[in-house]
């Protein structure tokens, strides 16, 4: 993911890593490298070691007993809190992607003060295939035709960080939801 941005986008880049104790120093180090021969900056995250309260409490929502991705998924619903305040408009990018655009038409969108903006779930049109998926969807909560996928996101932090507290509530109060429902309600 990181390489194929970096290779198609022409303006400058700060990557910013979330990650925990299963990335180690050496793969740390390679992103590093991988990164810096772009002549791109990198920053990393250890969210246990920044937010533990937080961490903490997501492992007592039962559905992550058993969820292969752990409290990884939330890491994306902690990046107002976590990133520095003078940044204030994240491009949040899954890492399983690969980016065949500069990214950078993404990055000058105007949000016109909304707190994300999002690309429509690629299911979205396929009502029956989107009910039998999306848990809020059969609940009424979201109209399966507004359903996006929380794997590419602008964020306007300016706005989210007035929220953070409240959101991350919901995911405790939500323990059956993934983030991307949440993020959807």
């Amino acid at each position: 993911s990181i390489q194929s941005l970096l290779e198609n986008t022409k303006e400058n880049v700060t990557v910013h890593i979330l990650y925990d104790d299963t990335l180690s120093a050496k793969n740390r180090n390679l992103l590093r490298k991988l990164i810096c021969n772009f002549n791109q900056d990198v920053l990393f995250y250890n969210v246990d070691e920044l937010v533990p309260e937080k961490i903490e409490r997501c492992w007592d929502i039962p559905s992550l007993k058993n969820d292969r991705h752990g409290v990884a998924i939330y890491y994306r619903l902690m990046i107002p809190g976590l990133f520095p305040p003078h940044v204030s408009r994240v491009i949040y990018l899954d890492a399983d992607l690969i980016i065949h655009l500069d990214i950078n038409e993404m990055w000058t969108m105007d949000l016109e003060g909304h707190p994300i903006a999002a690309i429509p779930e690629f299911s979205s049109g396929q009502r029956e295939f989107t009910l039998k998926r999306f848990g809020p969807v059969v609940d009424g909560d979201v109209d399966f035709r507004d359903y996006f996928n929380a794997g590419v996101l602008l964020l306007n932090l300016s706005v989210l960080r007035k929220d953070r507290e409240k959101i991350f509530e919901k995911i405790i109060k939500m323990p059956t939801y993934n983030d991307e429902v949440i993020l959807n309600i």
